[in-house]
């Protein structure tokens, strides 16, 4: 059932994940201006323009958000030169919605937040003999942040600064990765971050000329047995309603929570 205490919840941990990737940009990559600020009760993120990281999450979920919250907001990301793009859960406070629209900003994006509860009972067979999942060692993180992006770039092309940034996302306290290989070579990636018994699956993709295998299916399946063990009672993936990646959660028991809508304001200094 959804509740406000579970949207608080799962917005709450993806805003955290979010402003630990921003923390460790500033310290390992100082060229890369990465700063995070917390805004009615959640987060406002930068780690450079085009970047997926740059973005506010979880406003408006512990109480009505002011005009001077908006402000703030704005003017974080006018001095950056960004355009401001917020997620905004369907259970943020009705005063945030009517703030958005009286100041301009206009949905341009939705995307589905999807949970699996984990039952004492659930086990996953072993993935298929095609392919061999393993997690990634700390030497092989960029061999798989390249991999990724590779399996990203026929829709969403990495530039070499948001390479870097991913690569910084899988040193993040609390991540994981996993890598697909097929005949020894790296065909597929994807990451997972456990904390407080929430199991939060991103970053998965497949080079095209291996999608249709099952590896994805593996891949969500390893990272559950993984949040299985590590005792979480909850798995997260946010995907857009639709997609493939949509597709392959709800055969894996993901249901969607609800269904987040982006706003961006383009602004002039």
């Amino acid at each position: 059932m959804l509740t406000l205490a579970l949207a608080r919840r799962l917005e709450g941990e993806i805003a955290y994940d979010s402003a630990e990737v921003v923390e460790n940009v500033r310290r390992l990559m100082p060229h890369i201006p990465a700063v995070s600020e917390e805004i009615a009760g959640g987060v406002a993120c930068f780690t450079g323009i085009e970047s997926p990281f740059s973005q506010a999450i979880g406003l408006g979920l512990h109480g009505a958000v002011s005009e001077a919250d908006i402000e703030r907001l704005e003017r974080f990301y006018l001095e950056r030169g960004s355009a401001v793009l917020v997620e905004l859960c369907p259970l943020a406070d009705p005063s945030f919605t009517k703030l958005l629209a009286r100041r301009g900003f206009y949905p341009i994006d939705y995307t589905n937040v999807m949970t699996r509860v984990f039952q004492p009972a659930d086990s996953w067979r072993s993935a298929s003999q095609a392919f061999v999942i393993e997690q990634a060692g700390a030497d092989e993180l960029d061999l798989l942040n390249r991999t990724v992006a590779e399996g990203f770039a026929e829709t969403d092309p990495v530039s070499p600064e948001l390479l870097e940034v991913m690569l910084v996302a899988k040193h993040t306290r609390g991540v994981e990765s996993y890598l697909a290989r097929v005949g020894g070579k790296p065909v597929a990636g994807a990451s997972m971050s456990v904390d407080n018994r929430l199991a939060a699956l991103f970053g998965a993709s497949t080079l095209a000329a291996y999608r249709g295998l099952g590896i994805q299916t593996a891949l969500i399946q390893a990272r559950l047995a993984r949040g299985l063990e590590a005792g979480c009672d909850l798995a997260l993936c946010v995907a857009a309603p639709g997609s493939a990646s949509h597709r392959n959660l709800e055969r894996q028991g993901f249901t969607p929570a609800y269904t987040r809508i982006k706003f961006e304001k383009r602004l002039r200094a």
